[in-house]
């Protein structure tokens, strides 16, 4: 996850991945979140961790229906908040 010019490495928080499942990614690329810092345990260059607490609303996304062993019903999104499509097609075949 990116905050302004700082990258974090995040985990899930497990409330998130509890309930109902509707959906089968809880966090896909493209997600705003809402994130909460952890202190690094050690000193140095050691990348900043946190906590992802809160997936906001999704403007739009690309999804699809999972595979046949979840029945069908759940909804697998790969991608969330795109800007921009681009389709690329081969002409030779």
């Amino acid at each position: 996850m990116a905050s302004g010019e700082v990258i974090y490495r995040c985990q899930v928080r497990g409330k998130l991945k509890q309930g109902r499942k509707r959906v089968q990614n809880v966090v896909v690329a493209g997600d705003r979140v809402r994130l909460t810092s952890i202190a690094a345990s050690g000193q140095g260059s050691e990348q900043p961790s946190g906590v992802v607490e809160e997936v906001l609303p999704r403007r739009n996304r690309i999804s699809r229906r999972a595979a046949r062993r979840s029945g069908g019903r759940v909804e697998q999104v790969l991608m969330a908040n795109l800007d921009q499509v681009v389709a690329v097609q081969s002409v030779a075949e």
